[in-house]
């Protein structure tokens, strides 16, 4: 998202709660510094008739009363000239820049407008890669907010343009974008003038993998686009492009912001263009998932330069039980950004933590900040506190070790710490469940960076729990790791005798990624038994954390014949949490609220189709 309409959204909005609208525009990633484009001779350029369309609509009032909807026109009519500069093996270095533009309606002042023309005029340039996805764009000049946004909408619709298959007269595959997948068709429509046409169409990009966690407020973009290209296999650059690209954000049902972009790019001639310019001083990316971390760390970055130690220090002393939850909030989010940076000495920190009380809130924070910062040197503190907890109070670990399973990428010296807690005979054997759960999440956050590191974690927790025979523990533990390497632990126990073995089996199940457990969860919705209701609620609660299963929305009669009304409840949370992605439940969800009009789950129905509004 561009700053020009970044303030139109977040104004008294924590940036946070709306990271699934960056998804919606293009996120921003900016930085200053000379930048120069490694370019070739040659004047040749492309000259291309633009007519360009965007609208953009808000919708927010619903989260706020504060914040006003919006909506916005921005319209483009011109003539632009691209030139390919520089190729390489990875990238092709293309600039541009309008020769005249005879429309350009935003809703600015004029001498803002007046401002974003001139930027138009003065030009930009962008980087390709050989897949044809654009990964930067140049400006040499500090470009106006809406100068960029239009260049980066414009840019959009360039991309993926190019034929890997010059041979082939027709091929078909999938274009992983940033939040959907295209389907791209290839044609050859003119063999003797050398034309083709390309057509991207907008796919609906499936759940990969199951997720660790349950949105509490669901954000997604729905993708509509359809481009259609026709080429030369004389020209670099496509002849035509004319099509739509359309976003829509959502929070939970409702619509919170809607861009519609309308292209026409129409070949007129190839011209000699002297006037693109060469030195850059800004540059921006178009967003691609790993670079909304970056982003975040940058911004991380910057509220660390803007810290003090010596105040930071002075906050952490004034934290009591008592102080305000926002104002912990605050002080925990710059003690996160402190943890990050490396340029400073973590010694202060340690020693607060070592010394605080374990129970108040001055521990908790610091804690809480160690595990989200998980850089080496937090995790290099977790390990020190054990240790002293281990030497000084073993009932003291309740305290850290929960938390440390949760960890991103733990550090092996954390991993060691940990278990040696369970051979450590100071430390006591009801403890020890819960430093084998720990362990267990941490084969999970550990199998995200590293499989086969988390197997062998996975390996040495059962050759731990095996001797112990307690089945709800080790499927417990497997549960939390969800791996592969976990299920020839875990089947047999689908079949054991006792329900709540079996139930906890099911739920074991639930993150790990492999067909062989697809066809379990397929075969137990299709053939589910109601003689146990325990082992149905098990199925259920796991559904949440895999992708959706037609089977659940055949369950709707038996179970809402059902005398059980937590199982009731629990099913219209199961098919309201999926209904983001699968319209038709919504369908069920109405008949739950018209048929059980004076019931628990008839209310809960009616909440969530009002708060939805729908």
């Amino acid at each position: 998202m561009t700053a020009y309409f970044r303030r139109l959204m977040t104004r008294q909005l924590r940036p946070s709660l709306f990271v699934g609208l960056s998804l919606f525009f293009l996120s921003v990633k900016a930085q200053n510094g000379l930048i120069t484009a490694s370019l070739l001779p040659g004047k040749k350029a492309w000259e291309y008739a633009v007519v360009f369309n965007s609208q953009i609509k808000t919708n927010l009032s619903f989260f706020s009363e504060a914040i006003a909807d919006t909506q916005l026109t921005v319209s483009l009519k011109g003539i632009l000239s691209l030139r390919p500069q520089h190729a390489d093996r990875e990238y092709t270095h293309i600039c541009a820049r309008f020769l005249t533009i005879d429309v350009l309606r935003l809703p600015a002042p004029s001498a803002v407008i007046s401002e974003v023309k001139q930027g138009l005029l003065e030009g930009f340039c962008f980087l390709q890669n050989r897949k044809g996805g654009i990964d930067s764009i140049f400006f040499c000049y500090p470009p106006a907010d809406a100068t960029e946004h239009i260049v980066v909408q414009l840019a959009e619709a360039l991309q993926y343009y190019n034929n890997p298959n010059q041979s082939l007269t027709k091929w078909s595959k999938v274009i992983g974008l940033s939040d959907g997948r295209l389907q791209a068709d290839f044609r050859r429509v003119d063999s003797v003038r050398g034309l083709s046409r390309l057509t991207l169409d907008s796919l609906v990009a499936p759940q990969i993998r199951p997720s660790r966690q349950v949105e509490l407020l669901p954000q997604y973009t729905r993708y509509r686009t359809r481009l259609n290209y026709v080429l030369d296999s004389s020209s670099t650059l496509p002849v035509v492009v004319d099509g739509f690209i359309d976003r829509e954000s959502h929070i939970s049902h409702r619509v919170a912001s809607k861009l519609l972009n309308s292209y026409s790019f129409v070949l007129v001639k190839s011209i000699v263009d002297t006037g693109i310019c060469t030195g850059h001083i800004y540059s921006r990316a178009l967003f691609y998932p790993e670079r909304m971390t970056e982003l975040r760390d940058r911004q991380q970055k910057a509220r660390a330069d803007k810290i003090k130690p010596a105040d930071l220090e002075a906050a952490l002393r004034s934290i009591t039980d008592s102080t305000s939850e926002q104002l912990q909030m605050n002080i925990g989010d710059d003690l996160k950004a402190f943890l990050a940076s490396t340029k400073f000495s973590l010694s202060a920190i340690e020693e607060k933590l070592l010394s605080s009380d374990p129970r108040g809130a001055k521990f908790k924070l610091i804690r809480s900040a160690l595990i989200h910062a998980a850089t080496p040197e937090s995790q290099d503190m977790l390990v020190k506190l054990i240790r002293q907890y281990r030497l000084r109070d073993p009932s003291l670990l309740r305290f850290v070790v929960p938390s440390v399973g949760l960890i991103a990428k733990p550090e092996y010296n954390l991993q060691t710490e940990m278990l040696e807690l369970l051979t450590d005979k100071r430390v006591e054997s009801d403890r020890r469940g819960t430093i084998l759960l720990a362990l267990g999440n941490m084969a999970g956050q550990v199998s995200e960076t590293n499989l086969a590191r988390a197997d062998s974690l996975v390996g040495r927790l059962t050759d731990l729990l095996q001797p112990v025979n307690d089945p709800m523990l080790l499927l417990a533990v497997l549960g939390n790791a969800g791996i592969k390497s976990a299920l020839p632990f875990i089947l047999p126990y689908l079949k054991d005798s006792s329900a709540d073995v079996r139930s906890m089996a099911y739920y074991a199940l639930r993150f790990i990624d492999d067909p062989a457990v697809e066809e379990i969860f397929r075969g137990a919705l299709q053939d589910i038994s109601f003689s146990d209701n325990h082992i149905i609620a098990a199925i259920l609660e796991a559904s949440f954390y895999r992708p959706y299963q037609p089977a659940i929305s055949l369950l709707f009669e038996p179970i809402m014949k059902n005398s059980d009304e937590s199982l009731k409840l629990l099913y219209l949370q199961l098919i309201c949490h999926h209904s983001y992605r699968e319209a038709p439940l919504i369908e069920l969800i109405d008949r739950v609220r018209k048929q059980y009009v004076h019931t628990a789950v008839g209310a809960a129905a009616e909440a969530f189709m009002v708060n939805a509004g729908l």
